[in-house]
């Protein structure tokens, strides 16, 4: 109530709610966590911002270890692309976003 709810507190909580709920295996809910992470994230920041690519590559994760593949790579494709454009193709967040869409489409 303090800070609103577009606060980049309010969005790093919801960030470690979904870690947390990943950590036991509830991916379903670390999804929705990581989405209301995103959500405010998105209210100030440009959506090819750096600081929305951590949060797209862990919800392709975590739709990956639901078994949507078709969702799992939309959102890591989102990840790899935000991290090319700011980071280069060499960066080692670049490389694990491309090595987590190889496994994928393996």
């Amino acid at each position: 109530k303090i800070l609103g709810p577009e606060h980049p507190r309010v969005a790093a909580t919801y960030n470690n709610i979904g870690m947390a709920c990943d950590f036991k295996g509830d991916h379903d809910q670390a999804i929705n966590y990581h989405q209301k992470s995103l959500e405010v994230d998105l209210k100030r920041c440009d959506p090819e911002h750096l600081v929305v690519a951590p949060t797209y590559n862990k919800i392709g994760r975590n739709y990956a270890d639901c078994g949507d593949k078709a969702n799992a790579i939309a959102y890591l494709r989102r990840a790899k692309a935000i991290y090319l454009k700011q980071l280069g193709s060499t960066h080692p967040l670049t490389k694990s976003a491309e090595n987590s869409l190889a496994k994928l489409n393996n």
